[in-house]
Order: structure tokens, then sequence, then C-alpha cells
């Protein structure tokens, strides 16, 4: 009987350690968005290509949604940010922090600075603001929060690169917990990461669990994935992330994410900034 029950106690206290975090105002429930493509549904649609624009326009929307005080009808365009991209962006690979940048600040470039400007795949004039004088020059500026989103170069560039997976995760958890909605980048495919569940071990923070929406599952969705964990290598480093895809299979190591926060940014901070500023409230938890 002791047995069980140090066998119960050691149960109970390993379910304790795991914890959640949450975009702000986001849960299993509700308050995620979820863009999805429409290649697959409406041929004539190219968009297969901009799994990075559906990504950051859910996190745009999200934030929009809890910051709409601030939008005017004079800076913001009537249609959802996923039909301005298609309209606006060319249909192919692409970054989602420069997607980011291009709707806050008007920067506009693909990971080799190549202006993405072109129509897209979206030919339909009803993507434009019917109220405005036809414009199509003020789609392509982007800047549509500059006045509003406080941020010099990028909203939010937590890391990039095959970096320590430890790391990342525990970058991935300041982030939500400071404010984020964030987008999870690999070579070939982008997501939106909405929550996460992890454990703090010897080695440092592991995400066991998390729940993303995918533009590739062609339906509105909050997917949870038991797939997203670090795992020591044989060299006793941690070795990337990976969650499942849509199609084939196919695992894809996300190392890069970008993403936007609720509140204002008080003052113009660079992507550097908001590194020391997570890394601040990284330490203020280690020392409590």
């Amino acid at each position: 009987m002791k047995v069980l029950s140090i066998v119960a106690l050691m149960a109970m206290t390993a379910v304790a350690q795991a914890a959640e975090a949450w975009a702000p105002g986001v849960s299993r429930e509700g308050g995620w968005v979820d863009f999805d493509k429409d290649a697959v549904n409406q041929p004539y649609m190219d968009d297969e290509g901009m799994c990075w624009a559906a990504a950051a326009s859910n996190v745009i929307t999200w934030w929009e949604g809890h910051n709409a005080e601030l939008l005017t009808s004079t800076t913001q365009p009537t249609h959802n940010a996923w039909d301005v991209y298609r309209l606006v962006y060319l249909n192919i690979g692409g970054v989602p922090s420069n997607a980011f940048n291009w709707w806050i600040n008007g920067i506009s470039t693909d990971q080799y600075g190549v202006p993405q400007y072109g129509f897209g795949s979206v030919m339909d004039a009803d993507v434009y603001d019917n109220t405005k004088e036809f414009d199509i020059q003020w789609y392509f500026d982007g800047g549509f929060l500059k006045d509003v989103y406080s941020t010099a170069e990028n909203p939010v560039l937590l890391s990039v690169g095959n970096s320590d997976s430890y790391a990342l995760c525990r970058r991935i958890v300041d982030a939500i917990e400071s404010g984020y909605a964030l987008v999870l980048s690999a070579s070939s495919h982008a997501l939106t990461l909405w929550g996460v569940e992890y454990e703090e071990t010897d080695k440092g923070t592991v995400i066991t669990k998390a729940w993303v929406t995918d533009s590739d599952d062609y339906k509105s969705q909050l997917v949870e994935s038991s797939e997203f964990s670090v795992k020591s290598g044989p060299d006793g480093n941690a070795v990337a992330m990976k969650l499942p895809t849509y199609g084939d299979g196919t695992s894809f190591v996300y190392s890069a994410i970008s993403g936007m926060r609720t509140d204002i940014i008080p003052e113009p901070a660079t992507g550097t900034l908001s590194l020391l500023a997570l890394a601040a409230l990284a330490a203020r938890r280690r020392r409590k």
C-alpha cells in the first residue's frame, strides 16, 4: 500500500510539473484564427505557396481583434489580411517576419531581399476598399499599422536558424507568456502557434505539446500535436523540434519564430530589444 502511495504521489508530481501557456484570449475553445489555402478547392486559386502569408494573417487578424479601437477606415483595408496578401503578393515562398513588417511598416522583400510585388492570386476588385479611389500602389506600400504598432524593424524576431532547441523552447514560452501569438517557420512551411504545454527538465525547457493552426489542412480547426518535442541527441545536445504536416506526412524542422504582441510596445523596439526584454523576463522567472 505504501509503495502504491509513493507511486501515486510521483505520478501526481510529474503531472504537476507540466504547465500550459496560451496567447492572450486564446484557448482550446476559441480565440484563434485559421486562414486556409483555397487551391485544393478552387483550382484557379494560386495560393499553395503562401503558407507564410496565411500564418502571418492569422496573427495580424488576432492582433487587430484585440486592438480594434486603434484601427481607422482611412488606414486599414476593408478585407482581411489573407485576401490582401493574396492580391498583392506573388504565389511564391516567403518569410513570415517579412510579411509582418510589410503589413506594419511597409517593408516588403523575400528572404533574398527581392521585392515580392506583383498581382497575386486573388484577381478580384472586390478585395479593394470600395470607399477609396482604386489605387493599387496604396496596397503595395503596406504599412497599415505603422502609426499604432510601435516597432522599428521587426515586429518580433526571436530566433532564426538551428539554435539550441531547449533555448528555443524557452523563448517560445517566454514570448507567449509575454502576450505574443507566434508563427513557427521551417525551410518549407509555416504554422501559427497559439498554445504550448511545457516542462522544465535538467537540460532545459521542453515543449511536450502544441496547439497550432495550419493552412494546409484546408479546414478551420485548432490542431493539437504531441509530436512537438525536444529530445537529447547522442552527443547530449538538443535536436530540432518537429511537427507533422498534412499530405505525405513529412515533418519539418521549425527553427524560427516571429509574431505580434497584444499590447502596444510604448517606444520603438527592434527585435534585439524584444529579445532583451524576454531575457530579462526569463531571468526573473529563474530567480523565483
